[in-house]
């Protein structure tokens, strides 16, 4: 998000120098052209971020809970295979 703000600010800089420099206190219609675009252009990425924060924390939930499944596996296979251990040893004497 901060990047994006930062691109924006850098693509804002030189048109607004550019308009100082002619020594006019509004920018010239095609300069207020490119800030709007360049407003426009960072109004998408910001949206754009927005969606792939959501996307990357919905897959971080889906990992989590995918590793939570394992462990869960692994800890029932572990009691399974003690059980069949205790199960398959010779019993006492006889």
């Amino acid at each position: 998000m901060r990047g994006a703000v930062a691109f924006g600010l850098l693509m804002l800089s030189p048109l607004y120098a550019a308009a100082a420099q002619d020594g006019t206190a509004a920018p010239k219609p095609a300069v207020r052209s490119q800030v709007e675009s360049a407003r426009a252009a960072k109004a998408a990425q910001d949206a754009e971020i927005q969606k792939l924060q959501k996307r990357l924390d919905a897959l971080e939930t889906d990992g989590r809970s995918a590793e939570d499944k394992l462990r869960e596996r692994d800890r029932i296979i572990a009691q399974l295979q003690a059980e069949l251990n205790a199960a398959s040893r010779p019993q006492g004497g006889k």
